[in-house]
């Protein structure tokens, strides 16, 4: 729940998401969680909007990122509409 530089906090994020998938990549096309813009990217914009708004907003965070992007779409952090969307692909 600390202040974070958040430039330096989305280099950080996209640094780590880039060496997840240098040891982790796809195995298949159907590697949904794996793939660009699949389920654990969807995670990582989880995690980085907490990074990112924790500090302000400490009751956006939850251990499932489906509940995360609800607090922060109830909070006015990111649009309802996205949240709903990327949790229902979530599941």
């Amino acid at each position: 729940c600390r202040t974070r530089d958040p430039g330096t906090l989305v280099r950080d994020v996209a640094d780590m998401r880039d060496r997840i998938a240098q040891h982790a990549p796809p195995k298949s096309l159907w590697d949904f969680k794996h793939l660009s813009g699949g389920l654990f990217d969807i995670d990582f914009v989880a995690q980085y909007l907490a990074l990112r708004h924790a500090c302000a907003h400490p009751g956006i965070l939850d251990p499932h990122p489906a509940v995360m992007l609800r607090r922060m779409a109830a909070a006015g952090l990111i649009e309802r509409a996205d949240a709903e969307r990327l949790c229902a692909t979530r599941t």
